[in-house]
């Protein structure tokens, strides 16, 4: 099966753009990209899809890169989020 050429479109001016550019993405850039201090404001969907505000308390990452923060919630109470 073939695949039409206009499906592959998006892919194609992606490519280009990063070729034109000349962008360099490291895993240090992603991660950056998701920046959060202590301090931060931060909102956030509970398990019944309420909204939850709250303050970033203590950020800490793990030796195989993930990322967890400590949030007070403006509600009472903390909660740990990757």
């Amino acid at each position: 099966m073939t695949r039409s050429p206009r499906l592959n479109i998006p892919n194609q001016i992606a490519k280009n753009v990063l070729q034109e550019s000349q962008l360099t993405i490291t895993p240090q850039t992603i991660w950056l990209m998701n920046v959060f201090n202590a301090g931060s404001r931060v909102s956030f969907y509970d398990s019944t899809g309420r909204l939850v505000n709250g303050t970033v308390q203590f950020i800490t990452r793990t030796s195989d890169g993930a990322q967890f923060v400590l949030i007070k919630r403006d509600n009472g109470g903390t909660v740990t989020l990757p």
